[in-house]
């Protein structure tokens, strides 16, 4: 039976120490790991060394599955003429769609392809793409002439969904029960520990005067 190897007494009780120590502090990290990987997951924020820090990217990510709709908002006001530019790694930027607001509605520019369209969304002239082809992801950027200088919104990374990530109830859930079962384990491990010790102190006990 799986057991602490035999020591003279002041290194056996040394190396309980140290096992009970290291399945402790595993116990301690893989607890944490799950508050902060909930965190994560629940409202987008980390905390490393006690210390709130939100995650900031160079592009926002934006995940949609294939044959649904999609929509990029742009953090330029919808009072100016907005183009919508595409970048795919080793290829030129592209002009997928542009517009403006004439009388309170969106005036439809180029468009790249039927399905590419440009409509009010958060005070912005956002790109709507539906359906959404795997040939449509990238990185996206709205562009627009603001006080004769030209100003470059906020970029969007366009990606397919993973297949089984679909929502973000199963992330919650993969974590959770990802980390409860590595909490499981640890324990499981203490308390086969605990009883093995109990079970080596009993005939030793037994034999005293």
């Amino acid at each position: 039976m799986w057991g602490i190897p035999s020591f003279p007494s002041g290194q056996q009780e040394a190396a309980e120490w140290f096992f009970f120590l290291t399945s402790g502090l595993l116990f301690f990290f893989v607890g944490f790991g799950v508050i902060v990987c909930a965190i994560y997951w629940t409202t987008g924020f980390l905390l490393p060394a006690g210390f709130w820090m939100r995650l900031v990217a160079a592009a926002e990510v934006q995940q949609v599955q294939l044959g649904a709709a999609a929509s990029l908002t742009c953090n330029i006001s919808y009072l100016f003429d907005t183009t919508w530019l595409r970048h795919r790694a080793g290829r030129t930027p592209e002009v997928v769609a542009s517009g403006g607001l004439r009388e309170g509605r969106p005036l439809q520019g180029f468009r790249l392809s039927p399905r590419y369209s440009v409509g009010l969304a958060n005070r912005s002239l956002a790109l709507k793409i539906q359906p959404v082809e795997e040939g449509d992801l990238g990185l996206f950027y709205c562009v627009a002439m603001v006080t004769s200088r030209l100003e470059v919104g906020a970029g969007t990374l366009l990606q397919a969904e993973p297949p089984g990530l679909q929502t973000p109830g199963f992330r919650h859930a993969y974590c959770v029960v990802v980390g409860s079962g590595l909490l499981v384990m640890t324990l499981a491990v203490c308390i086969t520990h605990w009883k093995t010790r109990q079970r080596q102190r009993g005939p030793s006990r037994n034999l005293r005067p």
